[in-house]
């Protein structure tokens, strides 16, 4: 079902590209760290696997969060002049 869509659509074809190109960038960096610590295999699985999730976090979740504080504030800052507002 998906991936007749993906067949389909060359927009929606792009969009998932454009997902996943940050993810192969993470996961190709973590390799190379992995690869670099190879000599203490425990301190590259841990290092490249924290590294990893950081990364994705970061590129996935954190534009999300910025949206979601940008909103508090907003949302704060008009509650505040509402109050204002209602003072007077």
């Amino acid at each position: 079902m998906i991936a007749r869509s993906l067949v389909d659509s060359q927009t929606l074809r792009e969009i998932i590209k454009t997902l996943l190109c940050p993810l192969i960038g993470i996961l190709h960096t973590s390799s190379t760290i992995h690869s670099l610590l190879a000599f203490c295999p425990e301190v590259a699985v841990t290092v490249s696997g924290l590294i990893a999730s950081f990364l994705i976090g970061l590129v996935y979740l954190g534009p999300l969060e910025a949206i979601v504080m940008y909103s508090k504030i907003l949302f704060a800052q008009r509650r505040e002049l509402d109050g204002l507002d209602r003072r007077f």
